[in-house]
């Protein structure tokens, strides 16, 4: 939250079991692989690991060079590895011991990551407009390719377990890339898309836009790319269910979550 702290709660009784600090306003929270531990990271640039039960900080990762406010989010593999993007390249680090991984080819500013091939390799979009793909076995570059980024700050990047890629940039541009780094399509959104969440079986993608005027979310089938639904503009970020099938809103100003189904229409 805007605190700076994470509050965890008992899902069947909407109990607070306890709240974590980390100081600065908390933008990505996810749970690793393990299920007893926790990230997040924070606008200080910092990430944190949390053990669960009992609550307590395991490690700090970080801080990096890049602690913006509009920084995509990193990503987790599930071999336990964390990568983000920052103006000195991608940077990641095993979770379980803390260290810090090098990759070739990895000296220029990085605007997003995402994670491919069933989590094998990760892609970092540069900001001199290309697209890399890493293995994450090897830690050897795979392929580098020209991509038509655009030259406006990457906005946020993800992935599908087909190997898609989904980029948003500052412009409001979404493009669409194969595993390859090879662009499909692309379209021009009425305002930037600041996060992505794509469903883990790749179903359906989720754009939040956000600039001064204007403030909604548009989902995608993340297979043909057809938009299916836009959904009103009080809404301020999203997440998919696994299955790509419901849409979880939450809106700052009223503490308001809400539930929908891919198409757009509200559950009761």
């Amino acid at each position: 939250s805007s605190d700076g702290t994470a509050k965890l709660w008992e899902s069947s009784s909407g109990t607070l079991v306890t709240t974590l600090f980390h100081g600065g306003r908390i933008k990505f929270l996810d749970a690793a692989e393990q299920g007893n531990q926790l990230l997040t990271l924070s606008t200080l640039g910092s990430v944190k690991l949390w053990h669960i039960d009992p609550p307590r900080s395991m490690r700090v990762l970080g801080p990096t060079a890049n602690a913006s406010y509009y920084e995509p989010s990193p990503v987790i593999s599930r071999s336990g590895m964390l990568a983000r993007a920052t103006d000195e390249g991608v940077a990641m680090w095993r979770l379980v011991s803390g260290e810090k991984v090098e990759l070739p080819d990895n000296q220029d500013p990085v605007v997003g990551v995402a994670l491919v091939s069933d989590e094998t390799t990760l892609v970092a979009a540069s900001g001199e407009g290309d697209l890399r793909a890493y293995d994450l076995q090897s830690k050897t570059l795979k392929w580098r390719r020209q991509a038509p980024i655009g030259h406006a700050r990457l906005a946020a990047m993800a992935s599908s377990s087909s190997g898609m890629i989904v980029t948003s940039d500052s412009l409001g541009e979404l493009r669409w890339f194969n595993e390859f780094g090879v662009l499909l399509s692309s379209e021009r959104l009425p305002a930037p898309g600041t996060t992505l969440d794509w469903s883990k079986n790749g179903a359906t993608v989720a754009v939040s836009l956000r600039n001064t005027d204007q403030r909604e979310i548009m989902l995608f089938d993340g297979y043909s790319r057809r938009r299916l639904a836009t959904l009103p503009s009080k809404y301020a970020d999203a997440a998919i269910s696994p299955d790509g099938k419901y849409l979880v809103t939450a809106t700052q100003a009223s503490s308001t979550i809400e539930i929908w189904d891919r198409h757009g229409t509200m559950l009761k």
